[in-house]
């Protein structure tokens, strides 16, 4: 909308205020007398129409051909949704052995912590040692976190010659050489405006859905194995927790039956032994103190003591041991388990190492998943994260530049009166695409939102020299000039406001495409239409003349009329057609 209502004004701008502006400038000398006839101009003049259809005709597969290389630079460049960009911070997680006491992990925190402190780029950071349980207060914490967990937030200070990937590396290898009690260190950096670094970074990302928890697990495994064999893919891991201790009741329900106990009373009971039960409260001094039973923890800890607990049976009228209808087993479960649409899900993540293309990686990573089959009913495998954001981002901004392309088209057709000079036109879009894959190419640009919003600002940018050239060029033919004469006096007559026009915006753009001003989302665009800009220019004082001529041409050989016939009158025999 920016956009729209400053060209809107500026419309009316250079159709009121600049001619007035002229008045009070005095008249110029022409550097070069543009009616004055050149070689150019000359050898057109003398030489054959075959001769000149043949030099028209490589001008236009030449430019045909740049056009082809250009597309296919664009197609090989890595595909992301937004531009990676060092925000200067970074995150650390710490994962103790599950069941490590909150004190333990913080010394391991704090070790670490020290360790950063000495790194000459870090500025600050903010360290997190487990989270509050619910109410407001764990709403500020950037995830919750157990006992066993801590994180830090890293900030780097601004002026550094490291980048924020190069800091995590020297971090890394000063953290590998610590002691820290069988911790898992996690390192997740921001590399969006847009992205938060502690949701996770890694490119791959596969979701696993269904009921049964082992057999997700089952494909969960079957998936790693597979990832790890692809080059260039590291760090393999899924987001499963580490399993926790955990004592289960295994309740005989025949037994509980005929004795007519009931789940709830076997579950009560033992949390009543265990955790224990508020019996009353005691109160001192206006204050009150919950008063828990429970049993002893020499009993707590022993099974075999647990089982002889008494569950009071209705049908018998006397106690019943524990042991007699249910049975206490020792072993691990799921620490967590985690649900997408009310589906039990696990993730599998992975990381790409740097000089590899992550275009190609990710469709490695999309045929491995097509290799290991169909996985059963009600289950489902689904490569999602940045490749399927990727994808639906991209349709989105294509069938924006599509519709930007006809609308461009249709009020070009309503001007012009014809349906084939703005095909003729709107053909410096895919010129501009050479100058624009180039640019993207050289300066390491991704194909990326940004990049692509900048192509549907070309597409409307890229036309106006074009409109200005065939304009002017079907001007000097209605005055009586011939198809090539007129062809060559328009280029060179409208080189230097073209040329003009088009540096104004190039230089404008050229201090965000080198990242001037620091680094940000919007350099791809600049780099885009930078890029794009330059080649369009050019190729529309040079081609657009050379397949301006030969669509001309075809058109009245067509229609059976002459080529040097005033354009009103092949218009109208375009129409009749």
């Amino acid at each position: 909308w920016t956009v729209v209502f400053s060209l809107t004004l500026s419309l009316g701008v250079s159709l009121i205020l600049t001619p007035l502006a002229s008045l009070f400038m005095k008249p110029k000398k022409a550097a070069f007398d543009l009616a004055k006839e050149g070689k150019v101009d000359r050898f057109f003049k003398t030489a054959l129409p075959k001769k000149q259809n043949r030099i028209f005709s490589l001008v236009a597969i030449t430019a045909f051909v740049l056009c082809f290389l250009g597309f296919n630079i664009l197609l090989s460049l890595d595909r992301e949704v937004m531009p990676k960009i060092d925000q200067g911070q970074f995150i650390i997680k710490v994962d103790m052995p599950v069941g490590t006491r909150l004190d333990v992990t913080n010394q391991s925190v704090s070790e670490i912590e020290k360790a950063i402190l000495n790194v000459p780029q870090v500025q600050n950071m903010a360290v997190s040692v487990g989270s509050t349980k619910g109410g407001d207060d764990s709403a500020s914490a950037v995830e919750a976190l157990r006992s066993n967990q801590g994180q830090i937030l890293v900030n780097l200070k601004s002026e550094r010659k490291k980048s924020s990937s190069e800091v995590v590396q020297d971090i890394k290898k000063i953290i590998d050489k610590m002691d820290l009690k069988g911790a898992a260190v996690q390192y997740l950096i921001q590399e969006s405006e847009f992205s938060f670094g502690g949701a996770g970074g890694e490119p791959i990302v596969v979701e696993v859905r269904g009921y049964s928890y082992k057999t997700l697990e089952a494909w969960a495994l079957k998936i790693k194995n597979a990832f790890k064999t692809i080059p260039g893919v590291f760090d393999v891991k899924d987001d499963q927790g580490a399993p926790s201790p955990e004592t289960r009741v295994q309740i005989d329900k025949k037994k509980a039956s005929l004795y007519g106990i009931s789940a709830r009373d076997i579950s009560l009971t033992v949390k009543a032994a265990i955790e224990g039960a508020v019996a009353t409260k005691f109160k001192e001094e206006g204050r009150e103190y919950d008063i828990r039973v429970r049993l002893q923890e020499k009993d707590r800890n022993d099974i075999f003591r647990i089982g002889e607990l008494l569950i009071y049976s209705n049908v018998l009228d006397t106690n019943v041991p524990l042991k007699e209808v249910a049975r206490l087993v020792r072993g691990t479960g799921p620490s967590e388990i985690k649900r997408t649409n009310q589906e039990r899900t696990i993730t599998v993540l992975a990381n790409i190492a740097p000089g590899y293309s992550k275009k190609d990686v990710l469709r490695a990573a999309a045929n491995k998943l097509k290799s290991l089959g169909r996985p059963p009913e009600a289950y489902s495998v689904k490569l999602v994260g940045e490749a399927k954001e990727t994808r639906e981002a991209f349709q989105k901004v294509l069938f924006a530049v599509a519709l930007s392309i006809i609308l461009i088209y249709m009020i070009m057709a309503s001007q012009f009166e014809s349906f084939i000079q703005p095909l003729l036109i709107m053909f410096t879009v895919p010129l501009s695409v050479f100058g624009m894959a180039i640019a993207m190419w050289i300066t390491g640009t991704t194909l990326n939102v940004i990049a692509m919003l900048g192509m549907v600002m070309l597409a409307g940018i890229v036309v106006n020299n074009g409109i200005i050239l065939i304009e002017y060029t079907n001007q000097l033919r209605g005055e009586g000039l011939k198809l090539v004469e007129a062809a060559i006096r328009a280029a060179k007559t409208r080189f230097r406001p073209v040329v003009i026009s088009a540096s104004t915006s190039i230089l404008g753009l050229f201090p965000m495409a080198i990242g001037l001003g620091g680094e940000n989302n919007m350099q791809s665009l600049a780099v885009v239409v930078l890029g794009g800009l330059f080649s369009s220019t050019i190729f529309t004082i040079f081609v657009m003349p050379s397949v301006y001529v030969l669509m001309i041409r075809l058109q009245c050989m067509l229609l059976n009329m002459e080529e040097d016939m005033n354009p009103e009158k092949v218009l109208k025999g375009e129409k009749a057609i």
